[in-house]
């Protein structure tokens, strides 16, 4: 239960932080609105944050709406990510611009014609992500 005057959304499991779990990173989890499109409606400017699944399992970890742009994050811990049908189906059905694939490597490389693995230095590095 989230203490008065905090969101529910922003909560952090203490337990993680007491041992004998001290030593393990701390998750931090933000719950965003699930996407949707409504076209009778005018785009509004502001870059706006969703997460995204299907009934079918295909999911993507953060979309990113930029105007008429769209950019997807997918979020991996392994250092050599590879395209995943889930990525193929949110590419698609998304229309995404752009699919990061954010991983716990250093390096950065193409894995389709829209989507490029980066590692998280390289990532938060760039000036900019179109």
């Amino acid at each position: 239960m989230a203490k008065p005057g905090t969101a529910p959304s922003s909560r952090v499991h203490s337990v993680w932080a007491t041992p004998p779990f001290a030593a393990i990173s701390i998750i931090m989890v933000r719950v965003l609105p699930p996407w949707h499109e409504n076209l009778g409606k005018r785009q509004v400017k502001a870059d706006e944050c969703y997460f995204w699944g299907t009934h079918g399992g295909a999911e993507l970890d953060l979309l990113v709406v930029r105007g008429k742009q769209r950019l997807g994050f997918e979020i991996k811990r392994t250092d050599t990510p590879v395209l995943t049908p889930s990525m193929r189906h949110a590419l698609h059905d998304l229309k995404l611009d752009r699919l990061w694939v954010v991983h716990a490597g250093r390096d950065e490389f193409p894995l389709h014609e829209r989507t490029t693995a980066i590692g998280l230095d390289n990532l938060v590095a760039r000036k900019s992500l179109g």
